[in-house]
């Protein structure tokens, strides 16, 4: 706990800013005809350790990583096939060396930067790829990103709903409703994301502790559990 912060950042994979404020609670007394009154309110503030509401810090990364996987989930179960496609054969493209002409949106630029380092590749970055304009984009980001893209082209785009972790599609989705959320879950524990930002919040270094088995990707990608 920095006990300097006025608030905490840190980035998705999909380009998402989840900015948390450091708010302290603060009681205020008020005057009204000649009546004091007391009413509660929060206010920006740099606060000490074990102060209460400190322990959101812990907390506040899994919340933004579940809602980095609803909105995943979302979009690669409910994406539109013409515009993965294009992306997809962009990127092909720039792959084999086709001329580009100038440098992509740079929202593109960010997202590919997150992910990188994070080793997550989120396809909402599609909203973002020309033909053309992929000039000085990284070609492992590239690759990555179209294994991801070809992988979601293998099923069919249907409307899911979802409620942090409570998922609804039709019957006939939801086997690729499970697909979909195994891939992300194996794709979290390939990820360094979480270690990226407790990096980031204790200046403690952390990556010599992850390993990677690909066979535990595998085992997460076909799990049989019930998703509800």
């Amino acid at each position: 706990w920095n006990e300097k912060a006025l608030h905490y950042t840190w980035v998705c994979p999909d380009g998402h800013i989840s900015h948390n404020k450091v708010l302290a609670d603060k009681e205020v007394t008020g005057h009204y005809k000649g009546v004091a009154y007391k009413f509660m309110t929060q206010e920006n503030r740099p606060k000490k350790r074990n102060e209460p509401k400190t322990s959101s810090l812990v907390a506040n990364p899994t919340h933004t990583w579940d809602g980095y996987v609803n909105r995943e989930l979302t979009r690669r179960c409910n994406y539109d096939r013409n515009k993965l496609s294009y992306a997809s054969n962009a990127i092909e493209l720039a792959l084999l060396g086709h001329v580009q002409h100038s440098t992509p949106d740079p929202m593109l630029l960010f997202i590919e930067q997150t992910a990188l380092k994070a080793e997550c590749y989120s396809i909402a970055a599609v909203d973002y790829i020309q033909a053309g304009y992929l000039l000085g984009v990284s070609p492992k980001y590239l690759r990555e990103l179209n294994q991801v893209i070809c992988w979601t082209l293998y099923g069919d785009s249907f409307p899911v709903f979802s409620v942090h972790d409570q998922f609804t599609a039709s019957p006939m989705h939801i086997g690729r409703v499970k697909q979909v959320y195994n891939r992300l879950l194996a794709e979290s524990y390939k990820s360094s994301w979480l270690f990226d930002v407790v990096e980031q919040l204790t200046g403690v270094r952390l990556h010599h502790m992850k390993q990677y088995d690909s066979a535990v990707f595998d085992s997460i990608c076909e799990n049989t559990y019930a998703l509800s």
